[in-house]
């Protein structure tokens, strides 16, 4: 059977008046969602707007169960060390981890990983390149029984592609070995341009569990949320 699909989605909102963009963003998405659909959503938002989404709204409260949310960046204090405050929740965990235009060296990328891992705190943690070193140096010293708190997610060119995603794949379970695909390893996930339609391919692959979306311009979320729902307890192709 396939498993739920997850679907992680980056909140887009201009400096002026953000709070208020990603609250409707996020309250639009609560009047839409039913909290029986077999999928999963992640909502994430910039640090220090987080509340806007969780707090504002009820959209990842005990009604809409199907949805938690995050942050897609957090900073770094002085001494080195990440503040992870803004995640210290029992539900709305998440840490986006080198997103696409983050410009975070591959030291400060495995400390941000490690904090939020450590704090037992959920991580999407993205990589643009296959077969080659990134992935592994991101993914080495990771705790076993920290694996299932991890997502990872592909977001290199033309990731959206069935035939990349399958290559993508692979390669993430060449690199995992035996945790891939075990209940207690990572999720992998896809990002790039995803629609409804795309997700619904996507997500049929063995060994992909869902889409991120990255770009201001994905389409509806709710609309990507609801195809996939209904797709939830089918079988893989």
């Amino acid at each position: 059977m396939r498993s739920t699909p997850l679907v992680a989605a980056v909140l887009h909102a201009n400096a002026e008046d953000r709070n208020y963009q990603l609250y409707c963003a996020a309250y639009g998405l609560e009047m839409q969602i039913d909290d029986e659909w077999e999928v999963e959503a992640v909502l994430l938002a910039p640090h220090g707007h987080l509340h806007a989404v969780t707090e504002d709204t009820g959209v990842t409260g005990e009604d809409t169960a199907i949805v938690s949310a995050g942050v897609t960046d957090i900073p770094v204090k002085s001494g080195g060390k990440p503040d992870v405050s803004a995640i210290r929740d029992g539900r709305n965990n998440w840490l986006l981890v080198a997103g696409p235009g983050n410009t975070d060296t591959e030291e400060t990328i495995t400390v941000k990983l490690r904090a939020a891992l450590d704090d037992g705190c959920r991580a999407i943690l993205c990589f643009s390149e296959i077969e080659t070193g990134q992935l592994p140096s991101r993914l080495a010293g990771i705790d076993a029984a920290a694996l299932h708190r991890l997502v990872i997610a592909y977001v290199g060119p033309d990731a959206a592609s069935p035939p990349v995603a399958k290559k993508a794949v692979r390669f993430v379970q060449d690199c995992l070995g035996s945790t891939a695909g075990a209940a207690d390893g990572p999720r992998f996930i896809v990002g790039g341009k995803v629609t409804a339609e795309v997700a619904t391919s996507l997500t049929a692959i063995t060994g992909i569990s869902g889409v991120v979306l990255l770009e201001d311009k994905y389409g509806h979320f709710g609309d990507i949320l609801e195809v996939l729902a209904v797709l939830g307890g089918s079988h893989k192709d």
